[in-house]
């Protein structure tokens, strides 16, 4: 595996770490396993606690202003240390996966996180549990109503964008909340519907931490 294109090699997951207590950390002899699968066109980045004794397996999926790397940070080493075996994959856009699609939407976001349910499932037989922070809690509830293997969610943040009062209350200034509809229709237009636009021009990202230099990495992270 090329260190280049790892977490290994990038450090803004450390900065992040080092702001955090000391028995949320994860020593470098106990870092997950770092592989790549190959779903389509891409290479998923998956980082995994392996444990052939678990009972389940939980699958834990970011938002979109986190990546695999931090769920792991935030949760998903404590529940290796619980004996449970752990997978955090970095979806089309994040984290260190590459993208070789022209276009991504949320509907390629919830066949990914199904297709690897199904993947995990042929690797040992092990249940799968989704866990998702942030809108990886509405894309657990999407999985799971389409892959019937899903044994369970445990998921946040379930908004449904369609809801104006709901629009409001999570973009960046009010008055965009009625701009929506006018960018799902400039969303049709070719060109403009693979242009990338950061998060925090359009969401509340500043929320996504109360840690004043814990959130300068965080809305500095490309990934």
């Amino acid at each position: 595996m090329n260190e280049t294109n790892t977490y290994i090699s990038q450090e803004t997951w450390r900065k992040i770490m080092a702001l955090m207590p000391e028995n949320s950390q994860i020593k470098n002899d106990d870092l997950p396993n770092e592989e790549f699968w190959q779903w389509n066109e891409n290479q998923i980045h998956l980082d995994r606690y392996e444990n052939s004794n678990s009972k389940y397996k939980i699958i834990l999926h970011h938002g979109v202003g986190t990546n695999g790397r931090q769920m792991m940070l935030l949760v998903g080493a404590r529940l290796a240390k619980r004996g449970y075996a752990v997978v955090a994959p970095d979806n089309l856009g994040y984290g260190m996966t590459k993208v070789n699609q022209k276009e991504i939407t949320f509907d390629d976001w919830v066949k990914l996180l199904s297709d690897l349910v199904d993947f995990e499932m042929k690797r040992d037989g092990k249940p799968v549990v989704l866990y998702g922070l942030s809108a990886g809690g509405m894309l657990t509830y999407h999985a799971a109503a389409i892959n019937k293997k899903v044994k369970g969610i445990i998921g946040m943040t379930f908004l449904d964008e369609r809801i104006f009062t709901v629009r409001r209350e999570t973009v960046l200034f009010p008055l965009m909340a009625y701009s929506v509809p006018l960018v799902v229709l400039l969303g049709k237009i070719p060109f403009l519907k693979r242009l990338k636009i950061p998060m925090k021009w359009v969401s509340k990202m500043y929320t996504l931490t109360n840690h004043k230099e814990a959130l300068k990495v965080f809305l500095r992270d490309k990934s």
